[in-house]
């Protein structure tokens, strides 16, 4: 199912970033500051999630700026993230994914097995032979996990996750401020370091960050003279290292992006890598709508995922250690019912016939569709086209006795309501959801069958004010507020403080609590 509503998130080095976006469109902002959790705010994720008062400040902001959706689009920070592209000869479909497998052994520094990883092929031709492009992104699985855990701790429901990179030449991409079919350079400017993204056709293939100081205003011109030198020395080293790597794709053109740097530092750039130069203040992507906080940008890049066409998604979430499945395109194919995934099929089945023909004749970006296609297809694209017909009734005929069952969830709605519902200080452990079915009259899949549905809520959650008795009437006062909010004791007619008790989290004292919900 396409979501309309999406929340968009970038984890910086100093805070998070939050966007909602609603049909691609960004409706409203949030930012969170991590100042407040560390002396120094330049601190490693490990020693942040294991800080409670995290999880508040995300609910806070989170109930503070209305959001109306917790479906989260993740935007990971370069630092963490492996990202390669490599070449590979053409081959069939069905052997792409062993290769891809091997050849990432070999740029990788870290064993497979630790990461999490997805990748995107792209088919072109280089001296009349036909090759794969392959576009590679990894993550450890502990640090992913990590970032994971808060989220959802938090209530929010991660359903994409990408490198931010790519989240921001999705941005730029999105408002028209670079044409992807160039090589594009994109050297980010933020105070005390410069980020450089080479992207192409939506890929990114490239990226290196260095240290660079832009903020001291109080710099000589001589001292200003060495630090510019030293900043076009860093983009030249950058641009010369790709060029050995990756000398099929030439950079066309180079994009300078900051907020609020100051622009004269990387004046005369243009004029000494002999291509000419566009800024792109990042602030005016808003139109100045909001803060100068650039994590925005990421966090409104990745909310856009699947609704850019020109730039790929890598979703990382979708990996769990093992092979991945080739997507087709930018915005990958879900089905929301049986019918729609059998008339995907068909359709791309009919796509991937027709491409076969014409891909004897002409040479063209389609044949990466094709051998995504092929993958997604899985097993149908061997099927005569009679086979998958014949299944297609069955199926209909399936899907008609599940619709005539009279089935409702309260799972959805009841969550909404509780992380509508999380007072101050308060944050979960865990939520557990259980739903019973009973038939009542005939059996199931019968015409006339009903099915009697009750559901249970376990919350396990910790709160925290300096406080054990305001804690534990705290807790009490959650139960309360439950009880009184009419859609939610509607969906449970016993709601009740199980039990509370001090716990020690890291070196503060807080209170634990299990409510049970029937």
């Amino acid at each position: 199912m396409i979501r309309q509503k999406k929340l968009g998130i970038y984890w910086g080095q100093k805070g998070l970033s939050l966007v909602e976006i609603n049909k691609n469109e960004m409706v409203m902002f949030s930012a969170i500051s991590f100042d407040s959790l560390e002396k120094n705010p330049i601190v490693g994720i490990k020693s942040l999630a294991d800080d409670p008062r995290l999880l508040d400040l995300i609910q806070t902001s989170y109930r503070s700026a209305r959001f109306s959706t917790i479906d989260t689009c993740f935007s990971l920070p370069s630092k963490d993230i492996i990202i390669r592209w490599f070449t590979i000869p053409w081959m069939k479909p069905s052997e792409i994914q062993g290769v891809v497998v091997f050849e990432a052994r070999k740029y990788i520094p870290f064993p497979l097995e630790d990461l999490f990883f997805t990748y995107y092929p792209s088919v072109f031709s280089k001296g009349g032979v036909r090759q794969v492009g392959i576009s590679f992104v990894a993550i450890r699985k502990a640090t992913f996990n990590t970032y994971l855990t808060v989220l959802r701790q938090s209530g929010l429901n991660v359903v994409y996750a990408e490198p931010s990179a790519l989240s921001l030449v999705r941005s730029l991409a999105f408002k028209r401020l670079i044409d992807t079919t160039l090589v594009t350079a994109i050297i980010n400017f933020y105070q005390d370091s410069a980020e450089i993204v080479i992207t192409s056709k939506g890929h990114v293939r490239f990226i290196r960050d260095f240290k660079i100081s832009l903020a001291d205003e109080n710099l000589s011109e001589e001292q200003k003279g060495l630090v510019r030198a030293k900043m076009f020395n860093e983009v030249k080293m950058s641009l010369d290292f790709y060029a050995r790597q990756q000398s099929d794709a030439d950079v066309k053109s180079v994009i300078t992006v900051s907020s609020g740097v100051n622009k004269e530092m990387w004046s005369g750039l243009g004029e000494d890598l002999g291509i000419a130069i566009r800024h792109v203040d990042l602030v005016a992507i808003f139109d100045k709508a909001i803060s100068s906080n650039e994590g925005h940008v990421y966090a409104l890049g990745t909310g856009l995922s699947g609704g850019v066409p020109s730039v790929v998604d890598l979703d990382l979430c979708e990996d769990q250690g093992a092979a991945k499945e080739i997507r087709a395109s930018a915005a990958p194919i879900k089905a929301g019912t049986l019918i729609f995934s059998i008339s995907v099929i068909l359709v791309s089945a009919a796509i991937f016939f027709l491409a076969n023909v014409w891909s004897q004749l002409f040479l063209t970006e389609r044949e990466a569709q094709k051998i995504a296609i092929v993958q997604i297809l899985g097993p149908y694209a061997e099927k005569p086209l009679e086979t998958i017909l014949t299944e297609k009734g069955t199926e209909i005929q399936n899907l008609t006795t599940i619709r005539s069952l009279k089935l409702r969830s309260t799972a959805t709605s009841a969550l909404v309501r509780l992380i509508k519902s999380i007072p101050e200080g308060v944050w979960f452990q865990g939520i557990s959801f259980s739903i019973d079915q009973e038939s009542e009259s005939g059996n199931v899949g019968e015409r006339g069958a009903t099915i009697k549905v009750t559901s249970s809520m376990t919350i396990e959650g910790n709160v925290y004010l300096n406080s054990t008795n305001a804690e534990f009437e705290a807790a009490s006062r959650f139960v309360d507020v439950l009880k009184d909010d009419k859609a939610f004791s509607g969906l449970f007619t016993n709601i009740k403080l199980k039990s509370s008790k001090k716990v020690t989290l890291g070196k503060i004292q807080a209170t634990a609590f299990v409510i049970n919900c029937e």
